[in-house]
C-alpha cells in the first residue's frame, strides 16, 4: 500500500491551518532544552501576514514564548519573544529570504540551549542569537495565519545542556523598624 512501506512516510499525517486570522496547536511535551521542527507548505498567501511557524517555550500561563515565523508575502523569517505578556523588542529579529513559493515544503528548525537560540530554515542558518533572558521551559506550537498552510512532520527532540539558568530574585520587602 503507498506509504506503508519502508523508509516511506504515511500519506495522512499533514494538518492544514485555514485561518483569517493566528493559529496554533500547542504540543504536550515540556522542554528546556530542545530542538523542534516542523515543514510548511503555503497553499495560498492573500494577506500579507499569511505565515506558518514554531512557538517554543509557550508557558502554562500563555504569556510568554518565543514566536518564528516564515512570512509570505513579505518573503522573510522573524524571530520575537513575548515575556508575560508583553513584546520584548531585545530578542526581535528579520531575515529576508529568497521569493517564498506557494506549493512548495519548507523546513523550519529551531533549538533552543540554555540562553543560546539558533533558528534554521532548510538547513540555512538564519538567526544565531544570546538572549540575555531566556525562557527556561515550556511546549512548542505550530502556528499559521491569514492563509491556508499545510504542516507535516513536527518533532521535538531534548538536548543534553549543562547551562545554569540564573536564579529568580527574591521579592524586595521594605524595611520595618518597629515602633520609634
Amino acid at each position: 500500500a503507498p506509504g506503508k512501506g519502508p523508509g516511506q512516510r504515511p500519506e495522512n499525517r499533514a494538518a492544514v491551518f485555514s485561518a483569517k486570522a493566528d493559529g496554533a496547536l500547542i504540543g504536550a511535551q515540556e522542554g528546556t532544552h530542545f530542538t523542534a521542527e516542523v515543514r510548511g507548505k503555503f497553499v495560498d498567501a492573500p494577506s500579507r501576514w499569511t505565515c506558518f511557524g514554531l512557538r517554543p517555550k509557550v508557558t502554562a500561563d500563555r504569556g510568554s514564548f518565543y514566536v518564528i515565523e516564515v512570512r509570505a508575502k513579505q518573503n522573510n523569517l522573524v524571530l520575537w519573544k513575548q515575556l508575560k505578556g508583553k513584546r520584548d523588542p531585545a530578542v526581535d529579529r528579520t531575515v529576508d529570504l529568497p521569493p517564498v513559493e506557494l506549493e512548495r515544503w519548507y523546513t523550519l528548525r529551531c533549538t533552543l540551549r540554555g540562553d543560546r537560540l539558533h533558528v534554521e530554515l532548510d538547513g540555512r542558518k538564519l538567526i544565531d542569537l544570546v538572549d540575555a533572558s531566556p525562557i527556561r521551559s515550556g511546549r512548542t506550537a505550530i502556528s499559521a495565519s491569514h492563509g491556508t498552510v499545510h504542516v507535516d512532520d513536527f518533532r521535538q527532540q531534548e538536548l543534553e545542556c549543562d547551562y545554569r539558568f540564573a536564579e529568580a530574585e527574591p521579592a524586595w520587602e521594605p524595611y520595618d523598624p518597629g515602633p520609634a
